[in-house]
């Protein structure tokens, strides 16, 4: 039966070299990037936080800062972290998506079930954009302990994985925008310069 989740992380630990700044912190309109991802997510879920070691971003998110249990340990140290933090099924998101859809995150919220909730984007999983369950946090402390990190699509597909079919996203986001992603500063100012929706 499909659970209603009420917790949420913005994953923003990474090192953002290939930004070649702190990319939670650049300018989108009159407000940072995290501080817009975290507009998104503050009417669906009643609790939220930032999984990183710099206090900075957490406050232009103005939520609490978490740090990770394993460091430099990718996506898979964050989302770890934030279900030890939270001990309850929880929404998680990379901090480098300014075009969230609020309707296809509530959807997500409503409709977990399973170990992960993941949706399949043109180019495969969105596991930055995904539920997890709190069971997992021993499963991930298990993995994380190897010297090697798992690649998170391995790791998908090692736990019961309900895979979100391309057409219930393009359902409420017919460009798929809401997984764009900042990786660069090209991929930032192509991404800005887009007319908003």
């Amino acid at each position: 039966m499909p659970q209603k989740i009420n917790c949420a992380a913005i994953l923003a630990g990474g090192k953002s070299s290939r930004m070649q700044t702190e990319k939670a912190l650049i300018p989108l309109g009159n407000q940072t990037l995290i501080a817009r991802i975290a507009d998104v997510l503050r009417p669906i879920f009643p609790e939220i936080c930032v999984i990183t070691a710099n206090p900075a971003v957490a406050r232009a998110a103005r939520l609490p800062a978490v740090a990770d249990r394993f460091q430099n340990r990718g996506p898979l140290g964050g989302i770890h972290a934030a279900l030890v933090h939270f001990e309850a099924p929880t929404f998680v998101v990379a901090c480098d998506m300014p075009f969230l859809n609020a309707a296809f995150i509530g959807y997500l919220s409503q409709n977990f079930a399973g170990d992960a909730l993941v949706p399949l984007g043109e180019s495969g999983f969105e596991p930055l954009h995904a539920v997890y369950g709190s069971n997992l946090a021993s499963v991930f402390d298990f993995q994380l302990r190897d010297e090697k990190t798992p690649p998170m699509r391995r790791v998908l597909q090692q736990i019961d994985t309900r895979l979100v079919p391309l057409e219930i996203a393009r359902g409420f986001d017919p460009t798929l925008k809401c997984f764009s992603n900042w990786n660069t500063p090209a991929d930032a100012g192509a991404i800005s310069e887009r007319p908003q929706t």
